[in-house]
């Protein structure tokens, strides 16, 4: 219809809206190929908005380089475009990708303007994914005395809406804080509870773990085997598997629980 019509732009959202059909139905191919030809229609229109919402059709399916690189230009766009809580958001997601490929530095840079510019705007829902985000961040960094502060405000948000929002990485960086404060076993209840659901979310496709945070799991588990010894270590993490998520969050804020 909007071709018809001759309407380039309610033609580019059209090809938009299909985008969200291919990605569903995990038709990459047709998803980007939808993306190509709706930012080159948005280009075409200089409308930069409109192309920074496009261009996420292109961040599927390409590496990771790529994907950087396409998200730098919406990111741009948004900017220019004054729209803060998708630039916001696209920060988060550079953040995402920096980890992935060792860009600490730049992976810092981007959560941390990302927060800042979500704290301006009020937008709560997003702070709990960034603040998490950059709480495993610092833990990855050997840094767990600023992380400590933020899981725990993003434990208390999520027990307080009800504990619908996923938690397990919030248990694993628990986990790590618990290490580093010197309470070893809670720590590993801790890991147990964060593996069941960090299976359960990766099963799903809700997150994906970077190497550095496998290695960062690796390093954490495998210290407090030496320190608990097998046996003590197998018999806390069991212990954590058993508890429900309102029960690994009330321990991950340091109350007693019974599995």
């Amino acid at each position: 219809m909007a071709r018809e019509l001759g309407d380039r732009r309610l033609e580019a959202r059209a090809l938009l809206v299909l985008g969200s059909v291919a990605y569903f139905r995990g038709d990459v191919a047709g998803l980007r190929q939808l993306g190509r030809e709706g930012v080159a229609i948005a280009r075409e229109l200089g409308d930069v908005h409109l192309q920074g919402e496009l261009l996420a059709c292109l961040t599927v399916g390409g590496s990771n380089e790529e994907n950087r690189r396409v998200r730098l230009e919406a990111l741009e766009c948004f900017r220019q475009s004054g729209d803060d809580i998708s630039a916001a958001m696209e920060m988060h997601q550079l953040s995402a990708l920096d980890v992935k490929v060792g860009r600490l530095e730049d992976a810092r840079a981007h959560i941390t303007e990302a927060i800042a510019t979500a704290e301006k705007l009020g937008a709560e829902a997003f702070l709990y994914f960034m603040r998490t985000d950059f709480a495993i961040l610092l833990l990855i960094e050997g840094r767990p005395e600023q992380a400590a502060p933020l899981i725990r405000r993003c434990l208390l948000m999520a027990r307080r809406i009800g504990l619908h929002l996923d938690v397990s990485e919030l248990l694993f960086g628990a986990a790590c804080c618990a290490a580093w404060q010197g309470d070893h076993a809670r720590a590993a209840r801790l890991h147990g509870a964060a593996e069941k659901d960090l299976s359960a979310a990766i099963a799903v496709g809700s997150i994906s773990l970077t190497d550095a945070e496998l290695q960062l799991s690796e390093r954490e588990q495998g210290s407090l085997r030496q320190i608990l010894g097998d046996q003590a270590y197998e018999a806390a993490y069991r212990f954590g598997t058993g508890l429900s998520r309102a029960q690994a969050v009330d321990l991950a804020l340091g109350r007693e629980v019974s599995g």
